[in-house]
């Protein structure tokens, strides 16, 4: 049993030279590249913040750069085959050989043992793998780049703000407790010019983010329901209960 394990076991650099062969020889990756520009953007951007027990929104004023961004996709070309992946033949065939070999071999020499020694003779495939990997290793060079070319363009606010600074919310801000932006059964909780909510609203928030698969909102300001960084998890954590194991 343990011979046909190791002879089944016995031609991974084989089986990666294969699936080369059978392949394009090629493999794409897609990059995406940004560039600041010299334009801005400023405006009330509204924050879910769960802290202490509890929960409130952050209304700042920010100025983001806005970035010039685009997608470049890499065409690359295999040199004689996949690049680095014989390293697993090497060292899990290796590490299987080894131990086959020392353990097999010290107990077949053990007098009255009973032990016969043939099942070592199974690990000569192991280790020609071993060495056809190793050599294949030293051989394969790295991948060569053979075309290059973008794919889509446009522009987005910066992820960092150049500056921000706290300011009230606007009389219409909200925290929203949906399962989409447009839920009609969508849970709304308003918010006073500090962002904090009403307490007589905290058990209604807490059974509205016990029900599964909602998300946190926010909107205000002529601004465009927007989805929270927070997850209702997060948030229950910190007023409780926790959230249940079922999301």
């Amino acid at each position: 049993m343990l011979l046909v394990a190791v002879m089944l076991s016995s031609s991974c650099g084989l089986l990666i030279d294969g699936a080369y062969l059978l392949g394009s020889g090629k493999y794409s990756t897609d990059d995406k590249q940004t560039k600041r520009t010299d334009s801005t953007q400023a405006g009330v951007e509204t924050t879910v913040r769960a802290e202490q027990g509890q929960v409130w929104l952050a209304c700042e004023e920010m100025e983001r750069g806005i970035d010039r961004v685009w997608t470049v996709r890499k065409t690359y070309e295999y040199q004689g085959g996949i690049y680095q992946a014989h390293w697993l033949p090497v060292l899990l065939e290796g590490l299987i050989a080894t131990g086959v070999t020392i353990g097999v071999g010290i107990r077949c020499n053990e007098p009255g043992s009973g032990i016969s020694c043939t099942p070592l003779w199974g690990t000569v495939p192991l280790w020609a793998d071993v060495a056809y990997s190793a050599v294949r290793l030293l051989t394969i060079d790295p991948p060569v780049m053979v075309n290059k070319e973008r794919l889509t363009s446009g522009s987005e606010p910066s992820a960092t703000p150049n500056w921000r600074r706290t300011v009230s919310c606007d009389v219409d801000a909200k925290l929203i407790v949906a399962r989409t932006a447009d839920d009609p059964t969508a849970a709304w909780f308003r918010v006073d010019a500090w962002g904090r909510l009403d307490p007589a609203e905290r058990e209604r928030l807490r059974a509205a983010l016990q029900q599964p698969n909602v998300q946190l909102f926010t909107v205000g300001g002529g601004r465009p329901v927007t989805a929270a960084a927070l997850t209702r998890c997060q948030v229950l954590a910190t007023i409780g209960p926790p959230c249940p194991t079922q999301q």
